[in-house]
């Protein structure tokens, strides 16, 4: 922007002083003729003409970058936004660059000094063979006379010098020299052209569609490079770009449903992660093979996508209708097949409301756990809690179980993604997926319950709803879908607020909602769903979703519980994480407040618990390091509007650090491939289990 802002200031005062100049020159030679005036115009034009083509390039690319951090931030990969502001710059970067390249062209058709100077150096001024003839023409002033005599010519000695045999020694290390610039010039402008062309190559995300088999080997995918080895691929420079052979496929879950409102009868639902770089993924097909002990039937199952541009693998949920009484199922391509072990989708719900949390790693807050939990069964809300978790410490671990004993929730396995075993190369999927792949925890958690719940919600662990004017989910859901019948889901903004927590002695939920301090900031939301009317979702929303069908809450909104403060100890993540909050601006109600309490207690009198609270952190280890973390991946954009081009966000390299007074649990599994496949390779679990050998890490 401040170019574009210096730029016309500039040129502004260069024509003024190109305006004095002609004005003096005119009054020097009052004899010019109408041709020499417009000659003198031509420097003037030549700035204009300069000025606004930058101009008209510069400025909408200095907008666009100003805008990048709030726009970005605020609608980070909202479909219609970021394809608009990224079709924008595309246009104005090419703009500047056709600018740039024909700066040249418009100097050489306005300027004659240019052109001469052009000319001068394309020729190394080589000698002209002619010859120059000197005329002189003489006024003679009468000393003693005001009268000037005219005319009176005297005709000079004509000389004849051949300009071949001025040339001198000297002259010939100039052009030398001006050659060996010129060159050099040349060979520097190749080298820049080379290298952008590299750039731009490289940034450009390909779309690969599959020719026939026998030209789709690894030496046409990277010409002049050497055979790429089996596993893993260190490429981090074209983990977007680069085409391989197979695309890898992890399967999180498959479901089998005998009858559905939405899926039709004998349904099967896939949720999986594929290399989307390869091949096209968008409305891939799969072919399911399902047998019942008597017959075999072949589908082919159509998909939809919930991944985001800068992720090498995304979420895929896949369907089709294959025999009844399913006994086994496998997947075909090429006439290879593999068995997939499947679940039948459940059929009951413990409450007609499920709110699927979303995975859980090196998870140490259960303050916040406990009050989500509380608030959701307790407050008479008819809520359960579906919980996944990756990784949790110990204590925190015995504390869910006894909940889970109790009938507050469930918890489920969220499994880190492996390949097992493989004959070709591939990327580090959990590396190179959208947090963790929490889209596919939250599309698994919908196949599971889609016969079975009337509302799904897709909420984190720290994101609360107070119903605002019914007594339940329940029927505040059913409230609001009867403003709008054809609602696909509702949303709801998330407001982020701050709390004070202690021991769980210590633990007053009246004291707890008097610590809660609002803020202005309302971050993007999360969406309670009709099942039948949804088969994927992303992390906000699906982006399967007809934007006209998802209903918009403004208030009340979730309150965001993502800043926990200690009460005795350090807040150092304050220092990075700045915050204006003022009063507590959601309703709560005093007699839920009372009746929170009052479960509060009696589950911290229970023998099970009073064992677990003095095992239980008192101060937080994990919460600052994996905030860094995240922060470094993508929120440095969020919080201090610091411009920086961010991959995948992801914070799988993350380093955590491992502690001998608490350990974790971590969710394990018996991990299989199938044998090669074309196009798509698979990878899938059996058999999970929660495991003590592996350690707090993601």
């Amino acid at each position: 922007m401040l170019p574009c802002i210096l730029y016309p200031i500039a040129t502004f005062f260069l024509i003024k002083e190109l305006r004095k100049a002609e004005v003096q020159r005119q009054k020097l030679s009052s004899t010019s003729s109408s041709s020499n005036s417009n000659n003198s115009k031509n420097p003037t034009n030549l700035v204009l003409a300069l000025t606004l083509t930058f101009f008209i390039a510069e400025l909408p690319l200095g907008i666009l970058l100003l805008l990048n951090p709030n726009v970005f931030v605020s609608a980070f990969y909202e479909p219609g936004p970021f394809t608009l502001i990224t079709a924008f710059e595309n246009f104005f970067s090419f703009l500047l660059s056709a600018t740039t390249a024909t700066h040249m062209i418009i100097c050489l058709f306005m300027s004659s000094q240019y052109r001469t100077a052009a000319i001068s150096v394309i020729r190394f001024d080589y000698p002209i063979k002619n010859h120059h003839f000197v005329h002189m023409k003489l006024l003679v002033h009468q000393q003693n006379s005001d009268k000037i005599i005219e005319n009176v010519f005297i005709e000079p000695q004509i000389v004849i010098i051949p300009l071949e045999e001025s040339l001198s020694s000297r002259r010939f290390q100039i052009m030398k020299r001006r050659k060996f610039f010129l060159i050099i010039i040349i060979i520097l402008f190749i080298f820049m052209f080379y290298n952008a062309y590299k750039i731009l190559n490289s940034s450009i995300d390909y779309e690969f569609t599959e020719s026939d088999s026998e030209n789709s080997n690894e030496e046409e995918l990277d010409f002049g490079q050497p055979p790429l080895k089996p596993g893993l691929l260190i490429d981090p420079t074209r983990r977007l770009t680069r085409i391989l052979p197979v695309s890898h496929v992890f399967i999180n879950s498959a479901y089998f449903y005998p009858t559905s409102k939405s899926l039709g009868s004998n349904a099967i639902a896939l949720a999986m992660v594929v290399d989307s770089i390869n091949f096209n993924v968008e409305n891939a097909t799969y072919n399911v093979v399902g047998t019942n002990g008597t017959h075999t039937k072949l589908s082919t199952a159509s998909s939809q996508t919930e991944g985001v541009p800068t992720c090498r693998y995304t979420p895929v949920m896949a369907t089709t209708t294959t025999i009844e009484n399913l006994t086994k199922l496998e997947m075909e391509s090429n006439g290879v097949k593999v068995e997939i072990p499947f679940k039948v989708a459940r059929y009951t719900a413990p409450k007609p409301v499920i709110i699927c949390i979303s995975p859980q790693f090196v998870a140490e807050q259960w303050q916040i756990f406990m009050m989500h939990t509380m608030i959701t069964k307790c407050f008479r809300f008819g809520g359960h809690l579906h919980i996944y978790l990756t990784s949790i410490i110990e204590s925190f671990f015995e504390l869910m179980k006894e909940y889970e004993r109790q009938g507050y929730l469930t918890l489920d396995y969220w499994l880190r993604m492996k390949f097992e075993n493989t004959r070709t190369p591939y990327f580090e999927p959990n590396e190179n997926i959208e947090w963790r792949n929490q889209a596919g925890a939250q599309t698994d958690c919908l196949l599971q319950y889609k016969e079975a719940a009337e509302y799904i919600a897709f909420f984190d662990m720290d994101d609360i709803l107070f119903p605002k004017n019914y007594p339940t989910y329940f029927e505040e859901f059913n409230a609001e879908w009867a403003l709008q019948p054809e609602a696909t889901s509702v949303f709801y903004g998330r407001r982020e607020h701050e709390f004070i927590k202690g021991s769980l002695d210590q633990l007053n939920f009246r004291d707890l909602v008097s610590s809660l301090r609002s803020s202005p900031t309302v971050k993007r939301g999360k969406v309670v769903v009709k099942p039948e009317r949804y088969n994927s979702t992303w992390i906000h929303y699906s982006n399967n979703e007809d934007e006209r069908t998802r209903r918009s809450i403004d208030n009340p909104t979730l309150i965001h519980v993502q800043r926990p403060l200690q009460k005795r100890g350090n807040n150092n993540i304050t220092n990075v994480w700045k915050m204006d909050f003022g009063p507590l601006n959601e309703t709560i109600r005093i007699s839920d407040i009372n009746e929170i309490e009052n479960d509060i207690e009696r589950i911290r009198n229970s023998r099970t618990v009073q064992a677990i609270a003095g095992k239980l952190p008192t101060s937080d280890f994990y919460l600052p390091i994996v905030f860094k973390c995240y922060y470094d991946a993508f929120y440095d954009d969020a919080f201090d509007h610091r411009r920086a081009k961010h991959g995948c966000p992801n914070a799988d390299t993350c380093v955590l650090p491992q502690r001998e007074e608490f350990k974790c649990v971590h969710s394990h599994a018996k991990y299989y491939s199938s044998p090669h496949m074309e196009p798509f390779t698979l990878h899938f679990t059996n058999d999970s289990f929660w495991s003590w050998d592996i350690g707090c890490y993601q």
